[in-house]
C-alpha cells in the first residue's frame, strides 16, 4: 500500500498493489525477508518461512533505479563495458551484461541498485560509493544524476518532497 503523509502528520492513501513492486529489494534489505521466496510459497500453498506477523526493520536501505537515459528520455545503445559495485549492504539486481543491446523501444531499466546501512547515514554512504563505482559504458544512465542526489543537502537531510527532483533538475540546468 502506498501513502503520504502531510506536514500535520495526516495519513493519505495512495493505491494498493497486491504484487511485488521494482521496490521490495528495500523491504528486503531492512526486514532480511525474501519476498520473491515468500510469494512462491504461498503460491504452491505452503507455509511461509517467517514466523512473525511483521518483521522487525533493522536499519535503513535506498533504492537507485538505473535506466538507459539522455535528458529524461529513455535511450538506447550497445553495452561495452559493464562494472558492478559490491560490498557490505550492497545488493545489484543487473538486467543486462556486456556486450548487450539496449533498446529505448521498451523497459530501459537496466539495475537496481541498494544500499543498506544501520543508519540512514551508512546507508547513503554506501550508496554513494557504490555508485561512484558502478560503470555502465555505452548507453547513457542514469548514474550521474544518482550521484548528483546522493550529494545534494536536502537529499542528505531527508527533507524532500515530491518537487524535489523537479527543482533538482531546474537548478542544475
Amino acid at each position: 500500500m502506498e501513502f503520504l503523509v502531510a506536514a500535520d502528520g495526516a495519513f493519505h492513501f495512495l493505491e494498493m498493489n497486491p504484487r511485488l513492486q521494482v521496490e521490495h529489494t528495500v523491504t528486503e534489505a531492512v526486514t532480511g525477508v525474501d519476498l520473491v521466496a515468500e510469494s512462491l510459497r504461498a503460491a504452491a500453498g505452503e507455509p511461509l518461512a517467517i514466523d512473525e506477523p511483521a518483521p522487525a526493520a533493522r536499519g535503513h536501505a535506498i533504492e537507485c533505479r538505473i535506466y538507459a537515459e539522455e535528458s529524461g528520455r529513455p535511450s538506447g545503445g550497445v553495452v561495452r563495458r559493464l562494472h558492478v559495485p559490491g560490498g557490505p549492504g550492497i545488493r545489484v539486481d543487473l538486467g543486462v551484461g556486456a556486450g548487450e543491446t539496449i533498446t529505448a523501444h521498451y523497459d530501459t531499466l537496466l539495475a537496481k541498485l541498494v544500499a543498506h546501512g544501520q543508519t540512514r547515514a551508512e546507508a547513503i554512504a554506501r550508496l554513494r560509493a557504490a555508485l561512484d563505482e558502478f560503470r555502465i559504458d555505452g548507453p547513457p544512465t542514469t548514474l550521474a544524476l544518482h550521484r548528483r542526489i546522493v550529494r545534494d543537502p536536502g537529499f542528505v537531510a531527508g527533507g524532500v518532497t515530491s518537487a524535489y527532483l523537479e527543482r533538482l533538475l531546474t537548478e542544475g540546468a
